[in-house]
């Protein structure tokens, strides 16, 4: 079910993939979505340093929410 949340928090984990994707360590608040009221957590993403400043506090970006588990995932194009 797609929705949005805000970054509280964007930490560097120090993996790589590649050599080109960062993994980022995501606190998010999403948002409510149907009938999942709205949430905190945290999630690993891989981002292209490009990326990043999407990704830090305070920003907002689209998810989706499995609405049966809570899974969170990011939900932006990849360019």
């Amino acid at each position: 079910m797609p929705t949005t949340a805000k970054v509280l928090d964007a930490t560097d984990t120090g993996t790589r993939i590649d050599r080109i994707y960062v993994i980022a360590r995501l606190r998010l608040q999403v948002d409510a979505a149907g009938a999942v009221p709205g949430f905190e957590t945290t999630i690993d993403v891989p981002l292209t340093p490009v990326k990043l400043p999407q990704f830090a506090p305070g920003q907002t970006v689209r998810v989706k929410v499995d609405p049966a588990t809570r899974h969170v995932a990011i939900d932006q194009p990849r360019q």
